[in-house]
């Protein structure tokens, strides 16, 4: 004599879990969307100004789903941004150098924290990360 289970509904099981994860990944991005227009809207503050257009240019993607989990990515649209980012030496009237890597250096402290918690909160208030249509960055 033998004994045994049958469980009915496996599939049903396995297509919940993979909604689940779903919402996690995608509450996951809304927080890591979040956390890049924090970054970027100090970034923009700290921007040299000349004729405006680097600053007219800033960016935060939409989170895209990548194999490694949802990625945002923060930046300017302007082919000479890294060259205004990374010489010092040039003074400027209005803003200065490194105004990405300052406010970034300055929110690196409790980053995975932040992540987490609005992860969370994100994942209880039903907010996922939703794709956008709409041009979101400079092309190339």
């Amino acid at each position: 004599m033998s004994f045994g289970l049958i469980i009915k509904g496996v599939s049903e099981v396995l297509k919940e879990l993979e909604k689940q994860s779903e919402r996690c990944e995608g509450a996951l991005g809304a927080a890591l969307y979040q956390e890049g227009l924090a970054l970027d809207s100090s970034a923009v503050m700290q921007m040299p100004v000349d004729t405006g257009r680097m600053r007219a240019t800033h960016y935060v993607t939409p989170p895209e789903m990548t194999r490694d989990g949802p990625v945002v990515e923060v930046g300017c649209g302007t082919d000479y941004a890294i060259y205004v980012h990374e010489r010092e030496e040039i003074h400027h009237d209005v803003g200065g150098s490194k105004f990405y890597e300052i406010p970034l250096n300055e929110i690196r402290e409790g980053y995975a924290e932040r992540i987490k918690d609005r992860a969370s909160e994100n994942l209880a208030k039903g907010v996922t990360m939703v794709p956008i249509q709409a041009p979101t960055k400079p092309k190339e």
